[in-house]
């Protein structure tokens, strides 16, 4: 059964980038959405690394597309006005995967640096306040533990990360 997820993972890539080849922004964001949402559910630490690896080598991919999608406006013929290619809710989808994604990151000890610059990235203005949320609410979550002798590294990396995010977040 494993082989046959790593397969339809590669294959899921694979189209998705066909996907970008052709224009179809929308068809390419919801096969990459499907890799992200299997990723942040999986809990098998072989399946978790070979995830991790194709989500690597698709991220120039993704970086672009995200990059254009959320750049981009199309003409909406209905209200005869121009719309963003990545509406809010599905760029606010988007923010909350990738910093789920990093978190997880966080948590096996990898320096990553690419997530929270993609999240900047595609984001707008008015998404700084559901990144600010989203790292705050992080770092509530953390525990407080003032009074003991025993230093939880884990727990620092991922505050001190998530600190360092908030700082980097623009003021809106």
């Amino acid at each position: 059964m494993q082989r046959w997820k790593v397969f339809w993972r590669t294959e899921l890539i694979e189209e998705a980038i066909a996907h970008i080849g052709h224009n179809d922004y929308q068809g390419a964001l919801d096969l990459f959405a499907l890799l992200f949402e299997e990723r942040l559910r999986e809990h098998s630490p072989a399946l978790t690394t070979i995830f991790d690896e194709m989500i690597d080598a698709a991220t120039p991919s993704l970086e672009a597309l995200l990059g254009e999608a959320s750049s981009s406006t199309l003409f909406n013929v209905d209200t005869v006005t121009l719309s963003p290619l990545l509406t809010p809710d599905v760029r606010h989808g988007w923010l909350e995967r990738l910093f789920a994604l990093w978190l997880k990151r966080l948590d096996t000890h990898r320096v990553e640096e690419d997530l929270p610059e993609i999240m900047l990235d595609v984001a707008w203005s008015e998404d700084m306040p559901l990144l600010r949320n989203l790292a705050q609410n992080e770092l509530q979550k953390q525990p407080r533990s003032e009074h003991s002798n025993i230093v939880d590294f884990t727990s620092q990396y991922r505050t001190k990360a998530l600190e360092k995010f908030l700082k980097e977040l623009p003021r809106t």
